[in-house]
This record gives C-alpha cells, sequence and structure tokens, in this order.
C-alpha cells in the first residue's frame, strides 16, 4: 500500500468570510512539527453556494492548486467544501495519486475570536493510495501566530525518548478499538452498568495540542489534578471494588488552553467493553460518569 503526504488544514480566518471574494490564507499543520503554506479563495453566491480555489504550499516544490466547492449556510455558520480536481501542480507526484480533501466544520464565536473548527476525510482515484483524515482550526492571523509560538516552544520542551519518565513509559501507543462514540454536554451525569471490578480511563487528545488541562476525581477524591492532555495516551486504572454499589469519575475542565473549549476524549475500559467519551467543555465545567452494579 502506498502512502501520499495530505495538506492538513490549519487558516486564517477573516470576518470577510461573507463577501463577494473571500480569501483565507494561513499554514497547513501536518502531525505535530511540519507546517505547510495554504491558501482558500472562493466567492458564495445568493443561494449560499461556494466556489473556488485552494494552493497548497505556496511558492513551494509540491506547490497545488485545486478547484473547490461547497456551502455555507448562515444560521447554523457551518462551512463545507471539497476540493474537486487538480488545476496546477509542482509536485512529481502523479495526479492519480492525489488526496483530495472533503472538509465539514463550524465558524462559532469563542471568547473575542472567530473560530472555525472542522474534520476533513480525502480520498484518491488511484485506490492503492491510503488518504488521511484529520481536524481542521482557522482563526485570525494575530492568533496564528500566538498559537503557533506556543507549539513551537511546546516542541521544543518535548522530552527525548530516552529521557521519558516511568509514567509515560508502557503507555498504549495509540487508543483501542471502540465499540461506540458517546458525545456529552457540559454538566451532565452518564450512568453505565459496572461489568468489572476495575476500570481504565485512556485519556488524549489527538487533535490540536494547544495546553487543555483536566482533573479528574475517583467518588469526589482527586486522582489526576490540573494534567495536560496531549497525544499521548494518559492511562488511569481505576479499582471499583467487588461488592461497590455505585462509583463516580468525574471529569473537570481547569484549562481551556489556547483554543477554547477543552476537549475531553477518553476511550473507558469497562469489562470487555470499550466505549470512547468525548465532551467540550468550557474551563470549571465537568462531566460525570456514574457505574451502578446491574
Amino acid at each position: 500500500m502506498r502512502f501520499i503526504k495530505l495538506c492538513y488544514l490549519f487558516l486564517f480566518f477573516s470576518s470577510s468570510a461573507i463577501a463577494q471574494e473571500t480569501i483565507l490564507s494561513g499554514a497547513i499543520v501536518i502531525g505535530r512539527t511540519e507546517f505547510m503554506s495554504y491558501k482558500l479563495v472562493y466567492q458564495i453566491d445568493k443561494n449560499n453556494h461556494l466556489k473556488g480555489y485552494s494552493v497548497c504550499d505556496i511558492n513551494g516544490n509540491e506547490e497545488t492548486k485545486s478547484s473547490i466547492t461547497g456551502n455555507y449556510d448562515p444560521k447554523t455558520r457551518m462551512l463545507n467544501f471539497e476540493e474537486k480536481s487538480i488545476l496546477s501542480t509542482r509536485s512529481k507526484t502523479p495526479l492519480s495519486e492525489f488526496c483530495l480533501m472533503t472538509v465539514k466544520g463550524k465558524i462559532e464565536k469563542k471568547g473575542a475570536k472567530n473560530i472555525f473548527t472542522g474534520d476533513f476525510t480525502s480520498k484518491s482515484s488511484d485506490p492503492d493510495v491510503l488518504c488521511s483524515s484529520g481536524t481542521i482550526l482557522l482563526m485570525s492571523e494575530k492568533e496564528i501566530d500566538r498559537i503557533s509560538a506556543k507549539v513551537s516552544k511546546a516542541i521544543d520542551n518535548t522530552p527525548k525518548q530516552d529521557a521519558v519518565n516511568k509514567e509515560q513509559a508502557g503507555k498504549p501507543e495509540a487508543l483501542p478499538p471502540v465499540r461506540k462514540i458517546i458525545e456529552l454536554s457540559p454538566e451532565t451525569t452518564t450512568e453505565f452498568v459496572l461489568k468489572s471490578d476495575v476500570l481504565q480511563l485512556d485519556l488524549v487528545d489527538d487533535k490540536y495540542q494547544d495546553g487543555d488541562k483536566v482533573t479528574v476525581f475517583e467518588n469526589g477524591r482527586i486522582i489526576l489534578q490540573g494534567f495536560e492532555v496531549s497525544n499521548h495516551v494518559k492511562s488511569i486504572r481505576l479499582e471499583t471494588g467487588k461488592s461497590v454499589e455505585s462509583y463516580t469519575i468525574t471529569i473537570q475542565a481547569d484549562d481551556e488552553g489556547s483554543v477554547p473549549p477543552t476537549t475531553v476524549k477518553a476511550v473507558l475500559r469497562n469489562g470487555n467493553e470499550n466505549n470512547q467519551i468525548q465532551a467540550d467543555l468550557k474551563k470549571g465545567q465537568k462531566i460525570s460518569l456514574v457505574f451502578k452494579q446491574k
């Protein structure tokens, strides 16, 4: 199976998104350390249909221009588009092996910032090319500079492999397969049937690591405080006891990082069942998971 690089999107959002012609520019983020320039030029007609083009790796060896189409919903502020075809490229990659993106996201007012967040999938006309999926973040040029500086600092402070401490050593490289994804609202309590006397909570942020911090409680007692969630999985083993009638795990947002809100994502291992839980929390908000015997 052949693999191909895909342009991940991290763009500059301006308040002129509904103008006759809109130009969004900024940087593509590949993994945690590689950046590539990206520009989006489009128009929205009276029916809110979007049409234009994107340019990846501007002035670089892989510079590629693609046509795009999509739509914008002014009521929900959903902005969706997809790359349809390659218009021109400097890349040596055969056109049949390019991965074209389908992007779905929403523009939201978070504090004083207009932020676009979304997800993308991609595909190639060549069935042997494995394309990627991921998340997208758009914001003002000023905020991009601030976030980029923070990411660079975080990369510089990342410990080398031989300096990984005992707590990090041995943690899983990736989250396990899950039965279902459970989306939780802030300040809610969700009940589960307790299927084992041992639970495991695997915390991770596989989107954009921007400094989100959480505190985890076990029956009201703090067991993990001010933990900065990253793409390194943090596994917490919880022994409920064989005779317990009710057991509660609470996750509270301590810091929303550079890009609010706090993204809580974890795989909950309960007996032979693995479920993924996720929630978007503002600072101070929490979710509670209550486990009861059947």
